[in-house]
């Protein structure tokens, strides 16, 4: 089982805007995506690096200044799936396919969990 990751509201609204882009981001960038200021962006980005959820993906230039440049280290999907334990995980899929799912949705579920059986 995964462990449970616990993030702060500020670290899981950095992780979401960088979720969100289809770009590599500076903390500049980070911070007129959002309300947050610029040295808590920052100080949440030190925090969020050292614990491995984002790293640097390049450096690139702030106007004239040289800075690094992030992207996630952990997508969306993962990080919710350690905040849910399995039998809330099994019956949220179940409820799902009972109320939402697509013939779409079920043909590609269908897809992943013979992929997974073929695995194992």
């Amino acid at each position: 089982m995964q462990r449970k990751i616990k993030l702060t509201r500020r670290e899981e609204d950095i992780l979401h805007v960088l979720w969100d882009s289809d770009k590599v981001m500076s903390a500049r960038d980070v911070a007129n995506e959002t309300d947050i200021s610029m040295n808590t962006v920052q100080s949440v980005m030190r925090k969020l690096l050292k614990g491995g959820y984002i790293k640097t993906a390049s450096i690139g230039y702030s106007g004239t200044v040289l800075t690094r440049e992030y992207v996630a280290n952990i997508t969306e999907q993962d990080y919710y799936a350690t905040l849910i334990s399995k039998p809330a995980l099994k019956a949220l899929a179940a409820a799902f396919i009972n109320k939402d799912a697509a013939g779409d949705d079920l043909d590609e579920l269908s897809k992943l969990i013979e992929t997974k059986k073929d695995e194992d």
